[in-house]
């Protein structure tokens, strides 16, 4: 197998150099004795002469230590062989000073162990052992430690030294004293074990596995910020003899936690806390960049350098160009972060310049070599970063893909200086970079980190075991057994079981075995608990083990190779990479692919990495690559000289004894002997109290601030060509801009200045003048585009087009305006953001679009970035592609193009255009131009921008109305006046309407606009003048319609001209209706006045007339003792009505009242008073407002002769529901019956919610829904809910009352994640909900809401707090609001705001405000456009991106809060309404909490607001001066 291996990788190689050698270009053949080093020639000194630095065969003579000639597999050559003077003699360097403090070595102890308490002492301890210090090794030294455990004495002898006689003495014959090992890099956070794997997948960027780009495959490690789970992470640490962590998180307890803003989690250090910035170029969503610096955000090199402790940024983890890009993109400019406090994380992508800029700058680096490793197969180029004087420490990364602990990061560091690095580094090297160097990255140097006086007592005791000679190397090899001990400030945290019980005074501390040997763990002093219960605890259970015996369980691997080929995942030759299996050879020694005899570093691994572009990396082109160059940057030289890594200014004091560290004083002069040296000290000659800044130095250029105008520039000159106070070097704008007033440039210079680097605009805060608005964001409150209004001499369009990201309501299309605001590079848009406009004047002309061709301005066209943000216009293209789920589509000249290689992208972010049809040719297309998601688009901004060719104007074909219209009114009567024409039309048709009297009559401005689509459209009217007859034309095109129409008066008086029916037969009490009809409508107020005679017959009950009717209608209703004939007269028109008698009558229909249940029938009984001579006929009607109710048979019933009953059937509706009337009518007489329909049984609609996650431990509601109100007595709804160890309902029935369609039951989660089902059932009807049982979400609180400012009500903003120890990513997440001023318990929250690409960091603060928000000291984080909160009552929602805005809905809810009186959605009560204008309400710190205590200068006032008690009520003051925080707000606040 091994052989196959072996072969596979000889191939690879072939086939890399056949790749490399495969051109046109002619056989280069090396001649040896030529003069030129030719092929795999290592020298050619122009002979063939041996033993003159170049052999015959022109290869290098083999290396001879002490030829004064350091070769690459040399540490040093100092031209003897002497050891002790610096250079060993076997060319290694001469370790630190070892002093022999013991006259006579001790024996070692009796019991086998390393060290023993050998007196009892009341205060303090002091230990005897090899003691490792800054410099010197003292075999047999002590360690004096006082009782507040600070180490007072550190040499050969502390025995006379103060405290000593009373101290517990110590003694390790066999112990090796170390400074408490320090970690500065891990994600404690994620305990996520390693996976077993047997994959040969390497990754280019972290970004590729991340997020799956480029076709990887994504690794996932969720995290786990239960407060035992990073607990079990820590103990881990400390068994391994590390006493601090910059861990990305922690709990209190155990380690030192120096990234984190809690002081308590320092265990008393107190020092500022590191800030290990994950994405420092907010790139968490998986940007990846190669040659722009178009990244979401970007830290602050002024917040940088004003920092007291680290920055740890990450960057450059990767092997691809991309990786590289970044730290392009963080090494100048407003966002540089290289400089003294800063530590890179990773820094894989990187090349000796970049590593010489580090080095120039202090700036330190982190390796974490075994995680590279198994990610990339390579890792960063240290040896390089040694010779050119980078501090070098060294982090485990995480578990998933690095180290389980400190030691086992040692193994693999040690084991890549043994097997890669030709032994680089000495052993005090490895050790340094997990003490001093590390606490030097860390920027705790001043307390921990080294064994000196004043230092506090972090130390860890090792066995020396067989590493007498070289004691660094029993911390190199340790093994877990072979920890003594763990101290932290003096206190004893793990070791030795015998030592630990000697020192742990009145400690609880826990035995455990490890590897045999018998240790103990401080553990309840700690945490609270006993090691067994810590343990057996829930949230400790499957995490990694603490320890390991032998190489640790799936252990990523820390032997480099990249060597995957034909895989379905991405191959390892990227761009000319090297293929490596990490097997060495006799021909490549190093096993970085590369044969020795062509290897420019044969003994060094250095590969061909995809970022270097095919070849391997030697920056100053002298054949002598990078990783083995002792001056990689001068060629041909071994002479440079490095800088120390460990003294940032380069005085040569190192930084940790500097009096001044990031200021050059090598004299170390201190006037007042206040510990500050006189050339960094405001006030050197005063040690009091000093209000002067002190100066710094941190571009290194002799000039410090605050007198340098560029700080962090070089500029010796401090050359200020606009007198403004800021030096050329470091100042983009080239007008005068003082104390960082607004940078008056113009568009043309915005979009033609560098992007990165000193001179960018980028940042920047800028004012272009003279732009007129183009186009507005139709989609978003927020964006518009402006363009230069008036072009100067000899400028155009190009570059004259820009994007304003503020609201859009603050301008209109025409606008002539003046912009203020921040430029920013938004994924390559540039933009400018929180925008200040000045308005000059409105309905301005726009600059002419530019004509172009698709190609010119599609993405990556020549024009395109020129173009962007202008106006612009490509004519008779085609739409080439349908649109995709964003409504975008292609156009293209070639109706025949290819839309994935040709044509140009609409987008609708401008205009909503309708559906648009592939094919479709388009005369002009123009609008503004953008980019986004990586295209260049045309935005439309209306119809107008849509040009098509139209088809020939359809025919009119009618134009008709009720033939009247009144004075003063704008429509036709009784029908409005329409106009119709044969078909529909793709865009708006007008009509052309004339009057024959215009005067009289005209349609409201001469037409009609028939819309795009429709057929016909009502014509508006003008009435002016009563007129008998006015004739209208409706004209489109050739063809024309005419209607006519009577102008009536105001009051014009109609007439009755018909009264009907004539003769109606009613029987004695019947009633008779009459129909009026006018011979035009009638005008407001008409009445009718019907008279009957004779007088008595019977009585009148007139109807209103409606307005502008043409009929009405009354009843007259004849006296039961009337006989004969009757008259009923209007006006000049009359009716008789004959009473008949001796015919049957109608006195009832039975049942008068029925109840029928849905689907049954009825049965109506119709009887006659007595029996008709002849059938009668008896007509039926049936009403009901209910939308399902039933049906009669028939309607009418037939009583036969001699007879005098006839029945009809009512059947109910399926589904029928409510109430209704049946009508029996004859002669007159009307007898009616009340009906009931009941509705069918309710059955069992739905559970909601359908699918839902809910968080472990918290609690959700379900609905159960029947179809129709439940029955008397209710309906019982069974409810089951499986699997039980997720969770469990609160009852097994749910009843729904009677009448009432919903009922509620309540799940509560358990601690287990995992998917169940809620079932519920009825009547034989079953549904079901999903539930997804998840860990806890990021805890985010809503800690501030203010709706109103002083004097501008929409003055809103809410402020979000994050409570824990941890950064939550809040990229996604949703800010929600929903009125409490509505009667309706079911008005569904409104999206706010979804917020961008963003994290709150630890106990930190996150601002989102409207855009009326006026506080420019804090600025908003984000803005939500203008919609208006409430001051005084109103409900706030946070939640994930799966958050819905059903306020019934927990589904990815975080926090809610409802105050005030209205129709609250609250966390238990409502809060109280905020105290008025300017005012807010504020979350407590605590619950003990006031407002007295909350505000200025009250015990809470920096306490933070992280009360939650789930109960808004109790958690929420009142205050009159509302507090805005920001993202920026400092210091981050804690309880």
């Amino acid at each position: 197998m091994r052989s196959s291996r072996l072969l596979l990788a000889a191939l690879g190689a072939v086939l890399l150099l056949g790749s490399a050698c495969g051109s046109d270009d002619p056989e280069v053949r090396a001649v040896c004795g030529d003069g030129k080093k030719e092929g795999a020639e290592q020298c050619d000194d122009g002979n063939t002469t041996g033993g003159d630095a170049c052999e015959a065969n022109c290869t290098l003579p083999s290396a001879k230590c002490g030829d004064g000639q350091k070769a690459a597999t040399e540490a040093c050559d100092d031209g003897n062989t002497v050891s002790g003077d610096g250079c060993e003699a076997d060319c290694t360097v001469t370790p630190t000073q070892t002093v022999q403090c013991w006259a006579t070595p001790p024996a070692p102890l009796a019991n086998g162990a390393t060290c023993e308490v050998t007196k009892a002492g009341t205060a303090g301890k002091l230990f005897t052992g090899i003691v490792l210090t800054d410099g010197q090794t003292l075999v047999g030294g002590q360690v004096l430690v006082d009782a507040q455990g600070v180490i007072t004495c550190s040499a050969c002898d502390c025995s006379q030294a103060a405290g000593a006689a009373e101290a517990t003495v110590v003694t390790c014959p066999t112990g090796v004293i170390s400074p408490g090992l320090i970690n500065p890099h891990d994600h404690i956070t994620y305990p996520g074990a390693p996976q077993a794997s047997t994959s040969v997948e390497r990754y280019e960027h972290r970004h590729d596995w991340r997020t799956g780009n480029n076709k990887h495959t994504r690794l996932n490690n969720p995290a786990n910020t239960k407060a035992d789970a990073i607990r079990w992470s820590e103990l881990r640490q400390v068994m391994a003899g590390t006493t601090s962590i910059a861990g990305a998180g922690g709990q209190a307890g155990f380690l030192r936690n120096m990234d984190v803003s809690a002081t308590a989690q320092q265990e008393g250090l107190s020092e500022p806390y590191a800030d290990s910035d994950t994405f420092p170029l907010g790139d968490s969503s998986g940007t990846t960049l190669t040659d722009s610096c178009s990244y979401s955000s970007f830290p602050s090199s002024a917040t940088i350098t004003g920092r007291t402790s680290a920055y740890l940024p990450h960057i450059a983890e990767g092997i691809a160009a991309t990786a590289q890009n970044e730290f392009r993109c963080l090494s100048a400019g407003a966002g540089n972060v290289l400089y003294p406090r800063s530590s890179i994380i990773h820094g894989v992508g990187l090349t000796a310049k970049e590593i010489s800029e580090m080095a120039a700058h202090g700036t330190g680096l982190v390796w974490s070599p075994r995680s590279n490793i198994s990610l990339y197969g390579d890792t960063a180029m240290v040896t390089a970063f040694k010779r050119l004087g980078v501090s070098i420490s060294l982090g485990t990364d995480w578990i998933r893909s690095g180290s389980m602990n400190i030691l086992r990061e040692l193994a693999c560091a040690d084991h890549l200086n043994t097997t890669r690095y030709a032994k680089s580094f000495t052993d005090e090297d490895l050790w340094r970079m997990v003490t001093g160097s590390a606490a030097d990255v860390v920027d705790i140097y001043e307390r921990v980190g080294r064994i000196a006086p004043g230092k506090v007592a972090d130390l860890a005791i090792f066995r020396v075991g067989t590493n007498a000679a070289s004691p660094f190397r029993a911390v190199i090899a340790a093994q877990p057994q072979d920890v003594v001990l763990t101290v932290r400030g003096g206190k004893p945290l793990y070791g030795d079981q015998a030592l630990v019980d000697g020192l742990k005074g009145t400690d609880t501390c826990d035995a455990l075995d490890v590897c045999g040997t018998q240790k103990a763990a401080c553990v309840k002093s700690e945490i609270g608990k006993t090691l067994a219960e810590f343990q057996t605890s829930p949230d400790t259970q499957g995490l990694y083990p603490l320890f390991s015996c032998g190489t640790p369980a799936n252990e990523p691997t820390c032997e480099p190779a990249r060597s995957a080929v034909n895989t379905s995942f991405p191959v390892a030759a990227v761009n000319g990479s090297t293929v490596y299996t990490g097997v060495s050879s006799a021909e490549d020694a190093d096993a970085d692919g590369i044969p020795d005899a062509s290897d420019i570093c044969p003994t060094i691994f250095n590969p061909v990495r995809p970022m270097d572009n095919g070849r391997q990396l030697d920056t100053d082109g002298d054949g002598v690559g990078d990783a083995c160059d002792p001056c990689p940057l001068e060629a041909g030289t071994t002479a440079c000289v490095a800088f120390r890594g460990d003294d940032d200014d380069h005085d040569g004091v190192a930084t940790w004894k500097d009096n001044c560290p990031f200021v050059a004083n090598a004299d170390q002069k201190d006037t007042d002997a206040d510990g500050k040296g006189d050339v960094c000290d405001g006030c050197p000659a005063d040690a009091t109290t000093c209000a002067a800044q002190d100066p710094s130095d941190f571009d290194y250029d002799g000039i410090t601030a605050p007198t340098d105008n560029c700080p962090l520039v070089v500029n010796v000159d401090q050359k200020d060509a606009d007198g403004d106070g800021v030096g050329d070097a470091c100042d983009p704008c080239p007008a005068p801009n003082p104390a960082g007033a607004a940078c008056p440039t113009t568009v043309y210079d915005v979009k033609t200045t560098p992007r990165s680097g000193g001179q960018s605009l980028v940042g920047v805060k800028i004012a272009v003048d003279d732009v007129v608005v183009t186009a507005v964001d139709a989609k978003a409150a927020n964006g518009y585009w402006v363009q230069v209004a008036n072009y100067p001499a000899g400028k155009g369009a190009e570059n004259s087009g820009l994007f304003i990201y503020s609201p859009k309501a603050d301008v209109a299309v025409g606008d002539n305006i003046r912009v203020e605001g921040t430029l920013k590079d938004y994924f390559s848009l540039l933009e400018v953001t929180d925008a200040k406009v000045t308005k000059h004047s409105a309905s301005n002309p726009l600059p002419a679009p530019v004509v172009v061709r698709t190609e010119a301005i599609r993405t990556g066209g020549p024009q395109a970035k020129a173009l962007e943000g202008a106006l612009v216009e490509v004519r008779n293209v085609f739409n080439t592609r349908l649109e995709n789920t964003n409504r975008e589509f292609i156009v293209d000249e070639n109706k025949a193009g290819d839309p994935a290689a040709t044509g140009l992208m609409v987008d609708d972010q401008a205009f909503g255009y309708p559906t648009q049809v592939l094919g479709t040719e388009y005369t002009a297309l123009r609008g503004v131009l953008t980019f986004t998601f990586s295209d260049h688009k045309l935005l439309p901004r209306s119809a107008a921008d849509m040009v098509i060719p139209l088809p020939p104007l359809p025919a009119l074909t009618a134009f008709t109305s009720g033939g009247f219209v009144r004075v003063g009114g704008t429509q036709a009567i009784p029908q409005p006046l329409t106009v119709t024409m044969a078909n529909a039309y793709p865009v708006d048709v007008t009509v052309t309407i004339t009057s024959g009297d215009a005067a009289a009559l005209s349609a409201k401005g001469g037409q009609v606009v028939i819309p795009a689509g429709q057929t016909s459209a009502t014509v508006a009217l003008e009435a002016n003048a009563q007129a008998a007859s006015v004739e209208l034309t409706a004209t489109l095109g050739t063809s024309s319609q005419m209607a006519t129409l009577r102008v009536l008066g105001t009051n014009e008086a109609a007439t009755a001209t018909n009264l009907t029916p004539a003769t109606q037969d009613v029987a004695p009490g019947g009633t008779a209706r009459f129909t009026v009809t006018f011979d035009r409508p009638v005008p407001a107020g008409t009445t009718l006045e019907p008279v009957v005679t004779p007088a008595g017959f019977g009585t009148i009950t007139a109807q209103a007339v409606t307005t502008d009717a043409l009929t009405a209608t009354f009843d007259l209703t004849v006296d039961e003792a009337s006989t004969g004939s009757g008259t009923v007269t209007l006006g000049t028109l009359s009716a008789t009505v004959n009473v008949v008698t001796g015919v049957p009558r109608l006195v009832s229909l039975t049942p008068s009242t029925a109840t029928v249940n849905a689907g049954a029938s009825q049965v109506f009984t119709v009887t006659l008073e007595s029996a008709p001579a002849a059938p009668v006929q008896v007509l039926l009607a049936l009403t009901s407002q209910a939308t399902s109710f039933g049906a009669l048979s028939a309607t009418s019933v037939t009583v036969g002769e001699g007879e005098t009953t006839a029945t009809v059937t009512f059947t109910a509706a399926a589904d029928g529901d409510g109430t209704g009337t049946v009508s029996a009518s004859l002669n007159g007489i009307t007898q009616s019956a009340s009906l009931t329909v009941l509705p069918p049984p309710a059955k069992l609609a739905s559970v909601t919610p359908e699918t839902v996650t809910v968080t472990v431990g918290t609690t959700q509601t379900f609905t159960v829904t029947l179809d129709r109100k439940a029955p008397a007595g209710g309906a019982a709804v069974d409810v089951t809910f499986a699997p039980a160890e997720l969770g469990s309902l609160a009852a097994s029935t749910v009843t729904v009352p009677e009448g009432q369609t919903t009922a509620t039951v309540v799940f509560t989660a358990t601690q287990t994640t995992g998917e169940g089902q809620l079932t519920a059932s009825y009547q034989g009807v079953t549904k079901q909900a999903a539930v997804t049982v998840a860990p806890p979400l990021g805890h985010v609180v809503i800690s501030e809401i203010s709706g109103q400012g002083l004097t501008v009500n929409a003055d809103d903003f809410i402020e979000l707090y994050n409570p824990t120890n941890a950064d939550v990513t809040i990229t996604g997440w949703k800010l929600l609001y929903r009125t409490a001023s509505t009667t309706s318990t079911t008005t569904n929250f409104t999206v706010l705001a979804t917020l961008p690409t963003a994290t709150i960091k630890a106990h930190g603060y996150y601002l989102v405000a409207s855009s009326g928000y006026s506080t420019t000291t804090v600025p908003a984080d984000h803005t939500w456009g203008n919609t208006d909160i409430s001051g005084s009552t109103g409900n706030v929602r946070l939640g994930t991106a799966a958050v819905t805005v059903d306020p019934t809905s927990l589904t990815g809810v975080v926090d809610t809060v409802g105050f005030g009186t209205g129709r609250t959605v609250v966390e238990g009560a409502a809060a109280p309404a905020p105290a008025g204008k300017g005012g807010s309400i504020e979350r407590k710190a605590r619950t003990s909490s006031t407002a007295a205590t909350m505000g200025v200068g009250g015990a809470d006032e920096f306490a933070g607001n992280g009360e939650d008690s789930d109960n808004n009520a109790s958690d929420f003051l009142p205050r009159t001066e509302r507090q805005p925080q920001n993202a920026s707000s400092s210091p981050t606040e804690t309880p």
